[in-house]
């Protein structure tokens, strides 16, 4: 294996703007997410009225201004993070700190930590210097990381170590465990393979919101192999605002994302790793880019479960990939192209239950605008009314 970048070097230009990536090294203020006089209405738009994007087709569009810039080349420390909500077991939190840095992964599907807040729970399975950790991040930091099938067949082996845990949730086990009656109603299971700043998360829900209203699900279920510290805040302060019970199931904690290249900021949000924080064994990424990393490989017993044509080509990787829907049902929905793999670790690890609740499987991206950025969805608004007619 080549050897991880575990440093950048280059600086700033004049503009004071990076030329190479480093890591974050700014605390971000984790008090704003919660404070209601910089909460953000996302503007949504629909059909027609959507801005073209060159060949690309997208039903959705929703606006975010500069709501998500300033969580870029930021931390959030591990104590900043868990000072900011309930702790759960009887646990302190200098207990509940390092075993979010820690080496230990779940064995029994117990989370090592849970934290909560007004309408929402956050479960946590791994610490974020484990085994699986720092391999990740060793083949997500080399130059053309995932270019290889061998590498992303490692990868996919040391991902699904931390999230197959948050993935195997069922409905009714959302509902159970977070104390609501198992008939009170669908649960809308939430799935993607990392959050980085959260905005498909909150896109989705802002979509959502529009199309069948929040009030339709008795819960939401938000997993991720991997999710950063400001995207976990930001999600459960959204919860309480929403009053919509939430759990949110993350494989391991991160605690950095980059500031971005040149004047305009390219790269940015990645999910990075933090100094005096991540193992020095890691490289500069967590992950590096799971969308390339989730292509499939022929080796592993999730194979068995994908139906998508994503081998080498992006442009096939929907070929055989349909949306399910089914009267009266619970909704899971994914987000190509990580969450082809999702689907067929969740899949894998008995969290779909198949002929139970209904599949939307969609695409999102990111598009700059003279005011921030906006985020396009595909595939999603249609099933979703599809679904909502159903119910």
């Amino acid at each position: 294996m080549e050897e991880a970048k575990t440093t950048a070097q280059g600086g700033r230009d004049e503009q004071g703007n990076l030329i190479a990536f480093e890591r974050p090294t700014k605390t971000f203020d984790l008090d704003r997410l919660g404070d209601p006089t910089q909460v953000v209405i996302p503007r949504v738009l629909f059909g027609e009225d959507v801005p073209e994007n060159g060949a690309e087709k997208w039903d959705a569009t929703v606006s975010w201004g500069r709501r998500f810039d300033e969580m870029a080349g930021t931390v959030v420390y591990p104590g900043q993070f868990v000072s900011g909500f309930e702790i759960g077991g009887g646990m302190s939190g200098e207990e509940a700190v390092a075993k979010l840095l820690g080496s230990d992964v779940s064995m029994d599907g117990r989370p090592l930590v849970q934290l909560t807040a007004p309408f929402c729970v956050m479960n946590f399975y791994a610490g974020s210097n484990c085994g699986p950790a720092i391999e990740m991040s060793q083949l997500g930091s080399r130059e053309n990381a995932y270019s290889d099938g061998a590498s992303r067949f490692k990868f996919q082996l040391e991902f699904n170590k931390i999230a197959r845990f948050p993935y195997a949730w069922r409905p009714g086990e959302v509902l159970s465990s977070l104390g609501l009656d198992p008939l009170s109603g669908p649960v809308w299971l939430d799935r993607d393979d990392v959050g980085a700043s959260g905005v498909t998360y909150r896109t989705a829900a802002a979509i959502v919101e529009e199309v069948v209203g929040l009030d339709k699900f008795a819960a939401r279920q938000i997993s991720a192999g991997v999710m950063t510290a400001h995207s976990i805040a930001d999600l459960a302060f959204e919860a309480g605002r929403q009053r919509l019970w939430t759990q949110i199931d993350v494989g391991m904690a991160a605690w950095g994302m980059t500031e971005g290249i040149g004047s305009k900021k390219e790269h940015r949000n990645y999910i990075a790793t933090v100094d005096g924080v991540d193992s020095e064994e890691k490289g500069l990424f967590v992950v590096g880019d799971v969308g390339e990393a989730a292509r499939r490989t022929k080796g592993p017993a999730w194979d068995l479960h994908r139906t998508d044509g994503y081998w080498d080509s992006r442009e096939e990787a929907g070929s055989v990939v349909w949306n399910r829907l089914i009267p009266r049902s619970h909704l899971l929905t994914l987000y190509a192209y990580g969450g082809l793999l999702v689907r067929a670790l969740s899949a894998n690890v008995g969290g779909i239950e198949h002929g139970g609740f209904s599949e939307i499987i969609s695409r999102g991206s990111r598009v700059e605008t003279d005011d921030g950025f906006s985020a396009v969805f595909s595939g999603f608004v249609e099933p979703l009314r599809a679904w909502a007619a159903m119910q």
